[in-house]
């Protein structure tokens, strides 16, 4: 399924200041988000999409940072980490029932929308359970204030374009490397690298652009590589969803109809992987 940051629409832009402060801005609407995605009282797992892309949003800026936050905001950073975590099995079971809704066609039809209305049975079991251990997302709505606070107090003012930049320069060596690395052997673990680290680039490069501090014609090219990255996340994390799924069929789908599934499965990771 397509992991996307917050759209312009959702998350303001930053008034003319210092890089720093103007992160700061950022950073403090981004929590917003994620607190507004946990208070959800209806569509729930979209909440939690919301609240997942925003804490990775989150992290993507402190990494972009991290030149001079330093060591001060390694607990946050493996806060904000345990946190989203803590709704994975969520995302992961609402997004298999995406992933095989959108498989639904051709001879296999039926059977995969009756394998996305089981997986959906069970999606709503597990927000019922979670539900039950944490109504209202009461308890992480707390964690979620204290990370916010913390966030808050980090020495934003210290932050200068300079070293934003040279995280930028250092983020797509790093993608670079994956990259081949990936290519050169398509393992899960290669491929998982990979797209987290293009997914981590393009969110610090949507920050880049969203607070202001370079120049137009420099903004612009911003925008344009975030929707080349965007492009790239997007392939990535379909074909993670289908190996997803496919780890799932034998738990989860009617056996006469497991190697028809698992062979389009096979099918279309093949057409990805030779999109890459």
């Amino acid at each position: 399924m397509k992991s996307t940051a917050p759209s312009a629409e959702t998350l303001p832009r930053a008034s003319p200041r210092s890089a720093g402060e103007a992160l700061a801005h950022l950073v403090a609407a981004l929590c917003r988000l994620a607190r507004q995605g946990l208070a959800r009282k209806e569509r729930q797992h979209d909440g939690v999409h919301r609240v997942r892309k925003a804490i990775r949003s989150l992290r993507a800026v402190l990494a972009l940072a991290h030149e001079t936050l330093g060591e001060s905001a390694a607990p946050i950073d493996h806060a904000l980490q345990q946190l989203a975590r803590s709704l994975s099995t969520l995302r992961d079971a609402h997004v298999a029932v995406a992933t095989a809704r959108s498989l639904a066609s051709g001879a296999e039809k039926q059977a995969w929308l009756d394998l996305a209305a089981h997986l959906d049975t069970r999606c709503e079991q597990r927000l019922t359970r979670t539900l039950a251990q944490d109504p209202g997302f009461a308890k992480r709505r707390a964690r979620l204030a204290r990370i916010s606070k913390a966030l808050a107090a980090l020495p934003w003012h210290g932050v200068e374009r300079r070293s934003l930049e040279h995280a930028l320069v250092e983020g797509e060596l790093r993608v670079a490397k994956a990259e081949r690395k990936a290519k050169k052997e398509m393992t899960a673990q290669r491929l998982h690298r990979w797209r987290r680290r293009v997914r981590r680039l393009r969110m610090q490069v949507d920050a880049m652009r969203r607070i202001e501090v370079c120049s137009k014609p420099l903004r612009k090219m911003q925008q344009e590589r975030v929707g080349q990255l965007k492009k790239r996340t997007d392939l990535l994390g379909r074909r993670q969803d289908l190996e997803v799924l496919a780890q799932l069929l034998p738990q989860v789908s009617d056996a006469s109809n497991r190697d028809a599934l698992r062979r389009r499965l096979q099918q279309e990771i093949a057409e990805l992987d030779a999109s890459a």
